[in-house]
């Protein structure tokens, strides 16, 4: 993030909304490694300033 002059982050979790568990075979819970890895990155971001997001099921931008 730094390297690249990035302000801001979203992080999107393939397979984390409940209607693709049956397709991608995955189940996921707060103690799960893939969002454990999220809340990590996220964490870091906020210490730098960093705008980040975790996205699921909908985000919707308005400018």
């Amino acid at each position: 993030m730094t390297e690249l002059g990035c302000g801001e982050a979203y992080v999107y979790a393939m397979g984390e909304e409940s209607w693709q568990g049956h397709v991608m075979a995955t189940t996921y819970t707060p103690d799960t490694y893939q969002i454990k890895q999220i809340e990590e990155f996220l964490a870091w971001c906020k210490e730098h300033d960093i705008a980040a997001e975790h996205l699921f099921d909908k985000r919707e931008w308005r400018w």
